[in-house]
């Protein structure tokens, strides 16, 4: 009777060690793999949903967990045991603008459940290089599944742009820099190339008596608005701030050549805004 309890109690034990050992989800290929396996189904099954065992029979060397993948990037939607490809892939692949292509991309990265937690936990900051103890303890992702987890991560991060040379991630620094070059500053751009071409009409239509061009004279708005314009040609970095009420700070600095010089002196202006409002 004795030998039949221990014999369950070590069942049970064993049972509940496997519910404690499955891993938490996670993409186990990377972007770009992922990206050429939701190719081939495209390539097959276009914008129709597809069944799982019929894209597994179909696409010579697929997996179930190269599917899963590409339903953590959000390159497929899912319907059940259906499968289709999404516009989030379409908008990767088939891209209008290099801006859709990179916004995408970034969408692709945080879509995992296990990438945001990361992005919410490391962005800013640099990676620790016990990255793999962090997820099997803090994570939910088995130890022998945490080593690949933390690479592909990784990859998919310095594949994105998100992540320099100093192992820091850098996700919503990047989507804001993409947000700030084709968003608020170009249009101000515009604006600015717009009154150009108004002044050069008002040249053309200002004539003297003998026919000869009069051109108003450049204000000095005008001045600094070209200097501006000018400037933004330059190799920089922009960083859009968020602020209070609605409002926005634009941080522009050159990209390869500023120093640590220099941001103490930006430091010096910032503190000037403090005396400011205090």
């Amino acid at each position: 009777m004795e030998n039949l309890q221990d014999n369950n109690l070590e069942t049970e034990v064993e049972t509940r060690a496997k519910k404690v050992e499955r891993s938490a989800a996670y993409p186990s290929i990377s972007i770009p793999t992922a990206l050429d396996f939701v190719a081939e189904i495209y390539k097959n099954f276009r914008s129709v949903f597809a069944k799982r065992d019929d894209i597994l029979n179909l696409i010579e060397g697929s997996q179930i967990r190269f599917i899963a993948a590409g339903s953590y990037y959000r390159f497929l939607n899912r319907e059940k045991d259906t499968y289709q490809v999404s516009e989030l892939y379409k908008a990767i692949v088939q891209f209008t603008s290099e801006k859709e292509k990179k916004i995408a991309l970034l969408e692709a990265f945080q879509s995992p459940k296990l990438y945001k937690e990361l992005i919410e936990k490391f962005d800013g900051d640099q990676l620790p290089k016990e990255l793999v103890a962090h997820l099997s303890r803090f994570h939910k992702i088995t130890f022998d599944a945490a080593p690949i987890a933390a690479d592909i991560f990784i990859k998919n991060a310095k594949y994105c742009g998100i992540l320099d040379d100093n192992n820091v991630l850098n996700f919503k620094k990047k989507l804001s820099v993409i947000e700030v070059s084709n968003g608020h500053l170009n249009e101000e751009t515009r604006e600015i190339k717009k009154e150009d071409a108004t002044h050069n009409n008002t040249e053309k239509s200002l004539t003297t008596g003998e026919g000869e061009v009069k051109a108003p004279p450049l204000q000095t708005n005008d001045i600094e608005k070209k200097q501006i314009l000018l400037e933004e040609m330059v190799n920089e970095e922009r960083v859009k701030i968020r602020l209070t009420g609605r409002k926005f700070a634009y941080l522009i600095y050159p990209a390869d050549t500023i120093t640590k010089t220099d941001v103490a002196i930006l430091q010096k202006e910032i503190e000037k805004l403090q005396l400011m409002v205090e």
